[in-house]
C-alpha cells in the first residue's frame, strides 16, 4: 500500500466510525429525551412542592414577624398605661384643700375661686376665657383681691 491508499483507507475508517458515532449519539439523544420527558413531571412536581414549601415558610415568617410586632405594640401600650396611671395618681394626690381662717370665720380656696368666676361671668365674660388667675387674700379686710388674664382686677368677700 502506498501512502495515498493508506490515507483513503484511514478516511473510510474515520467516515465509518463517524457514522457509527452519529447513530449512537442520535440514539442516546432520543433515550435522554425520553428519560427527560419522564423526569420532567417529577421535577415539576418537586418544584411545585418546593415552591409551596418556600411560600408557606415565607408566610410563616411573615406571621411570626406580625406577631412579634403586635407583641411589641402591646408591651408599649402596657408601659404607657402604667406611666399614665402613675402620673394620674400623682396629680390627684397633689391637690390639697386649703382653708383660710380668721377671727372665727373660714373659707376654702375653691369657694373663693368659684365666687371670683361667678363675678367675672356676671360682668359679661365667659368662664372659659380665664387663662390666668391670681388671688390675693387679705383676711383683715375680709376680701380676696384677684387679677384675671392680667387685665381684669376686682375683689370678692372672703367670708
Amino acid at each position: 500500500m502506498n501512502p495515498r491508499q493508506a490515507k483513503k483507507q484511514d478516511n473510510k475508517v474515520t467516515t465509518n466510525t463517524t457514522v457509527d458515532t452519529k447513530d449512537i449519539k442520535a440514539e442516546a439523544a432520543k433515550a435522554d429525551t425520553k428519560e427527560a420527558v419522564k423526569a420532567e413531571p417529577a421535577k415539576t412536581e418537586d418544584t411545585v412542592k418546593e415552591t409551596a414549601k418556600k411560600s408557606s415558610e415565607k408566610k410563616t415568617v411573615a406571621k411570626k414577624a406580625v406577631e412579634k410586632k403586635n407583641e411589641a405594640v402591646a408591651e408599649i401600650k402596657k408601659a404607657v398605661e402604667k406611666t399614665t396611671a402613675k402620673k394620674a395618681v400623682k396629680k390627684e394626690a397633689v391637690a390639697p384643700q386649703i382653708v383660710v381662717q380668721y377671727d372665727g370665720s373660714e373659707a376654702t380656696v375653691e369657694a373663693i375661686v368659684e365666687k371670683i368666676t361667678a363675678e367675672y361671668v356676671s360682668e359679661g365674660h365667659r368662664a372659659s376665657s380665664i387663662k390666668d388667675l391670681r388671688v390675693y387674700l387679705k383676711p383683715e379686710d375680709g376680701l380676696a383681691y384677684y387679677v384675671i388674664n392680667e387685665k381684669v382686677a376686682g375683689s370678692v368677700s372672703l367670708f
